[in-house]
């Protein structure tokens, strides 16, 4: 009985939220087709006809096939294990090629009105089975009340396209099923398409609780794959394969280990289209969506509200060429990354929109490690340490972004990049970012060769020191056509702040704006730390004399609002300071 109610509750809400239970009669798209009848009240002793259904619906498969018809109608109603289905492993075994297998038919056959429910009542492995063959196709069936009890099969539940390929499933709903893996829909084949689909409410012990997907060019498409759960990878779905595609459906309120939305696993060119994956869940790492290894996937969706310790919306792990194209939202994550994680990847791409996620550690919107390319808009997100919008540790990274309106409670309101190589930072906006510490615009500590060059630094703020640029430590940083105006610390109003541990070799600030807000009093370039900075050079700056108290201030403890002082290397102990001009 609580079975059931689950079962009705289940119908009526999907029903309600206007999935795809049909409440309009529709004709019978397949009148003009010679078929096998199936019904509730049939026999298997009848001859199949409309009048005569089957009861059976495996019964009514052999016999279409003995009598060379490939369609099979099923009357709406509920099947179970001895009254039209089977017991064991599979209710129904579709095993052989070009089968239709149509329910939700009418009493008399002459229009489809809802649907056929299989309820396995614990009894059976595999509701629906299509084992070893190909071009069939299966409409208006809810396949529930699976089991793994007989643990036969590793794979599968509500729906099992088992080995078979060019297999399309419409209108299909599966819940409430439960297996190691593809408790909801699993399939192991090629080509084969799932439309206007439901997975909802279904556990896997291992991947896949909503669906599993392992092989190549199959397409989920206009879906839904809600509230289910797995073990360890992909609580909604589990791809492995080649060139699989979900389009225009909904991953959410789905949980796992890793990848609580979806998990693809070593895995090429999957795509991800116009596809809403929400309030997902994961224990460690991909809320929304786990790529692990492969390259060459695309995401284009809209990615939001889910959670996790690492990567709260995305993360990806040892993979290449991946492009995220996609509005990234309101995601949070315990550790790192909360909009985006990379971790040791090659050349993933990431534009669209980063926007209102939350990280307890470092990168309030994209965390990366790798060698990645960012062109979005990284806008309102916040780290409760560092890096408010994007946080780098690694090593060729691109970044060519609008990063505005981030928050830090730690160093670094907009971006900061730390142990790093050859990172690139051009034709940027970063304005309007906070840091609780030092760095409202950008930090960088401790890097070699990095590079800021074409970009706009504005409007930013940081509680102790530097409003708008902060560099600690490393090689080979430059500082090149930057507008660092309209910026400001509240302890110490210093507008880029050069502080020295270890070793600051080889800077180069040159045809730099810097300047604070009107009347901000503030020091232009301030330098600090436990040794003095060296070798650096400053070319063609302009100061922004009236919203500086000081344009220079060295590690010697003494300051200068005197132009003439900023070009002698004496003073400032550059190597080299030459055409610095006031504003």
């Amino acid at each position: 009985m609580v079975r059931r109610c689950m079962l009705i509750f289940s119908v009526l809400w999907l029903s309600l939220l206007g999935y795809s239970q049909q409440t309009q009669v529709q004709s019978d798209p397949f009148a003009s087709e010679e078929a096998v009848f199936v019904s509730t009240n049939g026999s298997d002793e009848n001859p199949g006809t409309k009048v005569l259904p089957f009861k059976t619906i495996e019964v009514a498969i052999d016999k279409a096939v003995i009598f060379g018809i490939k369609t099979v109608k099923v009357g709406a109603g509920v099947y179970i294990p001895n009254n039209g289905l089977n017991v064991g492993i599979s209710g129904v075994a579709v095993k052989h090629d070009g089968i239709k297998l149509i329910g939700g038919y009418n009493e008399n056959f002459s229009a489809i009105t809802g649907y056929s429910i299989l309820d396995g009542k614990g009894q059976i492995q595999n509701i629906i089975e299509v084992k070893g063959v190909s071009n069939v196709e299966i409409r208006n069936f809810v396949a529930y009340g699976s089991t793994n009890k007989f643990k036969d099969q590793q794979i599968g539940s509500g729906v099992y396209i088992n080995k078979s390929d060019n297999v399309k499933l419409v209108n299909v709903i599966s819940s409430n099923n439960f297996s190691p893996n593809g408790a909801g829909i699993a399939v192991v084949g090629n080509n084969c398409t799932l439309e206007r689909v439901i997975s909802l409410n279904n556990y896997s012990q291992n991947n896949g609780g909503g669906m599993l997907i392992e092989g190549n060019s199959n397409k989920v498409v206009s879906s839904k794959v809600i509230s289910n759960g797995s073990l360890l990878l992909g609580g909604g779905i589990f791809i492995k394969g080649l060139g699989n595609s979900i389009e225009g459906s909904e991953i959410s309120y789905n949980r796992s280990k890793n990848g609580g939305g979806i998990f693809i696993q070593a895995s090429f060119q999957n795509v991800i289209l116009n596809s809403t994956v929400l309030g997902n869940s994961s224990e460690l790492s991909g809320g929304g969506i786990h790529i692990d290894a492969g390259g060459q996937n695309q995401i284009s969706s809209s990615i939001s509200k889910n959670l996790s310790r690492d990567g709260g919306g995305i993360y990806i792990s040892k993979s290449t060429r991946n492009v995220l194209d996609s509005t990234v939202s309101e995601n949070e994550s315990t550790r790192f990354g909360g909009g985006i994680c990379l971790m040791t990847t090659l050349n993933t791409e990431v534009k669209g929109v980063v926007r209102g996620n939350k990280s307890k550690s470092s990168g309030g919107g994209i965390y990366s490690s790798g060698s990645d390319v960012i062109l979005a808009t990284v806008s309102d997100n916040i780290s409760e340490e560092k890096g408010g919008g994007i946080y780098i540790s690694g090593s060729k990274v691109k970044v060519s972004s609008v990063i505005q309106n981030n928050n830090a409670k730690g160093d670094g309101g907009g971006i900061v990049i730390e142990k790093s190589e050859s990172v690139v930072v051009e034709k940027s906006t970063i304005s309007g970012n906070t840091s609780q510490r030092i760095g409202g615009g950008l930090v960088s500590s401790s890097n070699k060769g990095l590079i800021i060059s074409d970009s706009s630094v504005t409007g930013n703020k940081a509680k102790i020191y530097s409003g708008g640029v902060a560099v600690y430590d490393g090689n080979n940083i430059q500082l090149l056509n930057l507008d660092i105006t309209g910026n400001q610390s509240e302890d110490t109003n210093i507008i880029v702040y050069l502080y020295k541990t270890d070793g600051v070799l080889g800077l180069v600030i040159s045809n730099c704006t810097i300047g604070s807000i009107p009347n901000g009093r503030a020091f232009g370039i301030y330098e600090d730390g436990l040794n003095d900075t060296i070798q650096h050079y400053l070319f063609g700056n302009t100061f922004v004399e009236s919203t500086l108290f000081r344009l220079y201030r060295d590690f010697r403890l003494e300051a200068t609002g005197f132009i003439s002082a900023v070009n002698n290397p004496k003073f400032s102990g550059a190597s080299d300071a030459k055409d610095n001009k006031l504003k």
